[in-house]
């Protein structure tokens, strides 16, 4: 399902296409669109845009991964200025998980 490696690239990774398929699948459940460059372009920051969500999207194949508070706080200011929703999307192996703010989360009444 992932990937092959070569040379120094090896290690436990995902790889783009994983990555590039995560995107593909989250913008179809959000009803979105993925950006150029996976949001590296100056002007078009993050991976996916929805009517309400702003998504960061990472895939790897190891047992954890660190989200920095600077990395959300980006994600965050960049989404309030569009009035959507941050949101990351980590796939931890096969395992996806959906992160928000708290106050984003639509909790029962």
């Amino acid at each position: 399902m992932y990937a092959s490696c070569v040379g120094s690239n090896c290690g436990n990774m995902a790889g783009q296409r994983d990555s590039k398929r995560q995107e593909r699948r989250l913008a179809g459940v959000l009803d979105g669109t993925r950006n150029a460059a996976s949001g590296a372009l100056p002007f078009r920051k993050a991976d996916i845009r929805s009517k309400h969500y702003l998504v960061e999207a990472k895939i790897t194949d190891k047992r954890s991964y660190s989200i920095k508070l600077k990395d959300w706080e980006t994600l965050r200011r960049l989404a309030s200025l569009e009035g959507r929703t941050p949101m990351y999307a980590v796939q931890l192996g096969k395992r996806r998980l959906i992160i928000v703010e708290e106050d984003d989360f639509p909790f029962p009444e």
